[in-house]
């Protein structure tokens, strides 16, 4: 199943073929879409992470013609629970619920114009390596990264669609406990998260989410680099949020050998998260 979902990047190197649609629908995509249960190596990261004060991973990709690419970037933190900064200046009526919201998704702050989106063009596969020096252990996290756009469509589009239903709420609107709910929440089938919305609600998305992480950003250099936003276009147009769907993760730590946590593509647990 894994070597099938080369095959489109093999036909965009040889015969420069656009293979846009046929990766979305590669079997490592169609796993992303599942909506697998809370990964049982999230809180042994996110805790690893929690012990140095700014987190750099470097993110490989792969680019035309089928060559590696790698670079250092900043994490922004996990997508719904990252903090409004204390001088944004949404008012709390507009903002996402600043508790009970989580999710395993890897959210950077980035440019559309960098080179990684085009790489993503061949093929959304990347591999994001971090390391702990506190505890001198790696992590290495594989999966599909997406570019999240400013603006009400972010909802409408794949990766938005993917990543949103991969955002968990404790309390739902309109439906009490998550666990009343089931795993997956009450939305669509697999997570809490349904179109435009959080739940059976409106109260988180990814709009909202966008808004909040460029407030975070450096306002000097970002300015420099994107120039001023006015009230009616608060987060410039060529802002984007990386997101990575985690697929698999793999944890190497001194004195043992890695461990390492996966989808199941197929069979009775396909869509679980399963210890290799």
């Amino acid at each position: 199943m894994k070597y099938l979902a080369q095959l489109p990047l093999a036909l965009h190197s040889l015969f420069g073929i656009n293979t846009t649609s046929t990766l979305a629908t590669s079997p490592a995509s169609e796993t992303a879409m599942t909506t697998p249960a809370m990964p049982p190596w999230k809180p042994l990261l996110h805790a690893a992470l929690a012990s140095q004060p700014v987190n750099y991973l470097q993110l490989a990709t792969v680019a035309a013609p089928l060559v590696p690419r790698v670079r250092t970037l900043t994490l922004a933190g996990w997508l719904g629970e990252i903090p409004y900064s204390k001088d944004s200046p949404v008012p709390a009526s507009e903002r996402n619920p600043a508790t009970g919201v989580s999710s395993d998704v890897l959210v950077v702050a980035s440019d559309a114009r960098d080179s990684k989106f085009r790489d993503l063009e061949v093929s959304s596969s990347v591999e994001a390596a971090f390391f702990v020096a506190a505890k001198w252990t790696q992590w290495r996290v594989r999966g599909r990264a997406y570019a999240i756009a400013p603006g009400p469509g972010a909802a409408a589009t794949e990766g938005g669609r993917i990543v949103a239903a991969r955002v968990r709420c404790e309390k739902e609107k309109g439906c009490g406990d998550i666990e009343a709910c089931g795993e997956g929440g009450c939305g669509k089938e697999g997570g809490c998260a349904k179109e435009g919305g959080c739940g059976c609600g409106e109260e988180w998305t990814l709009e909202r989410e966008v808004r909040k992480v460029w407030d975070r950003q450096d306002p000097v250099r970002f300015q420099q680099k994107f120039g001023e936003t006015t009230p009616e276009n608060p987060v410039p147009a060529d802002f984007r949020l990386l997101v990575i769907v985690p697929e698999e993760a793999e944890e190497l730590a001194p004195g043992g050998g890695p461990r390492t946590w996966a989808v199941a593509e197929e069979g009775e647990k396909a869509g679980e998260w399963e210890l290799k």
